[in-house]
């Protein structure tokens, strides 16, 4: 068995009711710079409703980035890929995890505003950024003019996806897979088309995800004692599309976190650097919903030149 050393929570609280890891796990070390911007800023934003003493950090990265910060807890492994990744939060996070719940963050999830914090939140053992998707129990995903018709009347068998990058999870959950031997379907990989050759699976492989994984499994999970998050909470939680927001009729600024899905990622405690050409100009920008709740909650958006809209670098921020 691995020996973890304790950062953040001291040992004898970090079994105690209602505590949290907040935990970013790369198999990329590209990644792991602004996975510790994530995990700081919520850690510090989490304080805001939280003491510190319930709170640990943790990164789990092929090697300890340059920028650090000393209430991480650092741990080593190789380079992987995601189907790895899936397995790794299915099987053997767990295994690092002395607290009651971890929150889930990555370089394009984090905690925005840590004064939305609900005690509710602890009273389910999943819960995430909510998306306009639908999960069956085979893994398979439902969205579009599906998910339009279906949103308010879910049929049986399915789920609301939420995303695993900004969750929520209950240690019990995170022991579920081992403990009640559920199986983890790995579907075959595209032809070897080139040397040296590397397994590759089509974008379209769901069932690899491990928010899927959990999703899929809903009902039986379900009967075994595990509660997921309804979409109203789950809106309170996070956002990474708006829509849901707008459904329950959710006060924006009230909400926890966001996730990006790739699109934009952290780059510093109060700074977020756009990825792709999202905008055609400054007007679509500011407009942007998910831009303005950054700016409001005090971050400060990049827009490098190489993806802006008049091929100059911007900053855009609250005045």
């Amino acid at each position: 068995m691995v020996q973890m050393a304790q950062r953040g929570v001291e040992h004898k609280g970090a079994n105690m009711l209602n505590s949290i890891t907040i935990v970013a796990v790369t198999g990329m070390q590209a990644y792991a710079q602004n996975s510790v911007y994530a995990i700081q800023r919520s850690y510090l934003e989490l304080q805001k409703q939280l003491p510190a003493k319930r709170l640990r950090c943790l990164l789990i990265s092929p090697e300890k980035p340059e920028h650090f910060f000393d209430n991480i807890q650092h741990i080593a492994c190789k380079p992987f890929s995601y189907l790895e990744y899936s397995l790794f939060m299915v099987y053997s996070l767990a295994q690092f995890i002395e607290t009651s719940h971890v929150l889930i963050v990555q370089e394009d999830g984090w905690v925005l505003n840590g004064n939305n914090w609900r005690d509710e939140f602890f009273q389910y053992d999943y819960i995430g950024s909510p998306l306009m998707i639908l999960v069956d129990e085979k893994g398979k995903t439902y969205r579009d003019a599906f998910w339009e018709k279906h949103k308010f009347d879910i049929p049986d068998g399915m789920i609301g996806h939420q995303n695993g990058g900004f969750s929520l999870r209950s240690k019990k959950l995170l022991e579920a897979a081992r403990k009640y031997q559920l199986g983890f379907n790995v579907q075959p990989p595209e032809y070897i088309q080139s040397l040296p050759f590397e397994f590759k699976w089509t974008e379209s492989t769901h069932q690899h995800y491990e928010d899927v994984y959990f999703l899929q499994r809903h009902k039986q999970l379900s009967e075994l004692g595990f509660k997921f998050a309804p979409p109203h909470l789950a809106a309170l939680f996070g956002f990474q599309h708006l829509m849901l927001q707008v459904l329950e009729k959710t006060n924006v600024m009230r909400i926890l976190g966001c996730h990006f899905s790739s699109s934009l990622k952290i780059t510093g405690l109060n700074q977020v650097t756009v990825l792709h050409h999202q905008f055609s100009s400054m007007e679509e920008l500011i407009r942007n919903g998910r831009i303005f709740i950054l700016v409001e909650q005090g971050m400060e958006v990049y827009i490098p030149s190489e993806v802006s809209f008049n091929g100059q670098s911007c900053y855009l921020k609250k005045r």
